[in-house]
């Protein structure tokens, strides 16, 4: 077979290698029932994953993975919150405080600065008025005469 071949040299690991080393691991874990945590945390899962990881950033099909939000992270957003807060118009603001304004509330602060860009983006849902409590006039026409004479 292939995979005791490649065992010894690292460049002659390809992709079917590679999966063929993860489904062992895998399969050789399920001897008992476990959850998908536990068989992450075993040593021959994540190193034949690791190695499908590596084969696929190889070919380009898979970016580098970002740190997700520490305490500390969220502490230093929460703190440049308070210090850029939510403007309550978008007249008067540079593009940089708009972009800075954008990163820290995200949504929120899309709807008060380019609504209609980010509307038209997709980037925020449209605001339903059924349940607004809004008046409605009388006439259904155009300017509001419902078609009367």
């Amino acid at each position: 077979m292939a995979a005791e071949v490649a065992v010894g040299r690292l460049d002659a690991l390809t992709g079917e290698v590679r999966a063929l080393y993860l489904e062992s691991a895998v399969y050789q874990c399920l001897d008992e029932p476990s959850e998908i945590r536990e068989l992450l945390r075993h040593p021959d899962v994540r190193w034949a994953l690791a190695e499908v990881r590596v084969g696929l950033a190889e070919a380009g099909m898979l970016r580098a993975t970002l740190l997700g939000p520490n305490r500390a992270a969220r502490r230093r957003v929460t703190v440049l919150r308070k210090a850029f807060p939510l403007p309550s118009s978008r007249h008067g603001l540079t593009d940089d405080r708009k972009l800075i304004a954008v990163a820290l509330h995200g949504k929120p602060a899309l709807r008060t600065l380019v609504p209609r860009f980010a509307l038209r983006a997709g980037l925020t849902e449209r605001v339903s008025l059924r349940n607004k409590g809004l008046r409605h006039s009388a006439g259904g026409g155009t300017y509001g005469s419902g078609g009367s004479p």
